[in-house]
């Protein structure tokens, strides 16, 4: 949990400007700034070895992984690795970015929301749904109605 009562909010972003506009609203949520990591999830995991309850995601479905090739190829030899399950072709990503979410899955379950390209809320600003108890709540399901 975080200080201000709310499951405490951990985000991986490439796109700079979501990164920064992430940033601005987890502020303004006294959010832990710290929490918010810039950079490729298939080539840096930045939260190695961590696991949550609950995950909202976005894969880049149809998003070329080349650029993350060497890391991927390497993680995927080793046994425990995120990616040994296998990687698609290089046009792809979306595969390995759910082998990744499946790596930051509890051992007892998690709930996990994908949002697929297209859906509403792909659409909206961040700061336009700012994430409140009762908002959050529903959104992962923990029941929240303050």
């Amino acid at each position: 949990m975080s200080k201000n009562g709310l499951p405490s909010i951990i985000l991986s972003a490439t796109n700079t400007s979501f990164y920064n506009i992430s940033q601005y609203d987890l502020s303004r949520l006294k959010a832990d700034p710290n929490n918010i990591r810039h950079g490729s999830s298939l080539s840096d995991d930045q939260f190695q070895g961590q696991r949550f309850d609950y995950m909202i995601t976005n894969p880049p479905f149809g998003v070329n992984w080349k650029s993350d090739a060497d890391a991927v190829k390497a993680e995927a030899q080793t046994a425990t690795g995120r990616f040994s399950a296998g990687t698609p072709r290089a046009s792809d990503g979306a595969l390995l970015f759910l082998q990744h979410i499946l790596s930051k899955m509890e051992d007892r379950g998690s709930r996990v929301g994908i949002v697929f390209n297209g859906s509403p809320p792909v659409f909206l600003p961040v700061h336009a749904a700012p994430v409140t108890a009762r908002n959050y709540g529903r959104i992962v399901g923990t029941g929240a109605k303050k």
